[in-house]
């Protein structure tokens, strides 16, 4: 049902300006410009911690912003087509789990806003993911 309402291109392109966010605001968080009480349940040790998981933050999100970028392309090399549908799959387990801890976790802010950004993002990534790959090289359309 979802993969009928919500347009492959659409996702793709409004998951890249979420992931795009989430680079600013770690930025921000290790540009100390947003307080890093926010962040992993306001339970950063020492700076070295807070610097490691942040590096790590930015990271991933930069990976997943690369690869959203190449599953709405238009991809040619069928093994491109297989890796960033699996690579879809992960980020929809990641930010699913994402949205659990986000819920469990100690700051209101993480209940309040990340957790609904977590669950639309692992939706948009669901999306990303649920198209087969021979339709993506194909050119068929969804």
């Amino acid at each position: 049902m979802f993969k009928e309402k919500v347009d492959f291109q659409a996702a793709g392109n409004l998951l890249t300006v979420l992931l795009l966010m989430l680079l600013v605001f770690h930025l921000s968080v290790l540009g100390e410009l947003i307080p890093d009480k926010i962040v992993w349940g306001g339970r950063s040790r020492d700076a070295d911690d807070f610097i490691f998981f942040e590096g790590l933050a930015l990271g991933i999100t930069g990976f997943f912003l690369i690869v959203t970028r190449l599953r709405i392309g238009n991809m040619h090399a069928r093994w491109i087509a297989i890796f960033t549908r699996t690579i879809m799959w992960v980020m929809f387990v990641f930010f699913a789990i994402h949205t659990v801890t986000n819920l469990l976790g100690g700051s209101v802010f993480e209940k309040a806003v990340f957790a609904p950004a977590s669950l639309f993002m692992a939706l948009l990534a669901f999306r990303l993911a649920a198209k087969r790959s021979e339709e993506q090289t194909s050119g068929g359309l969804d």
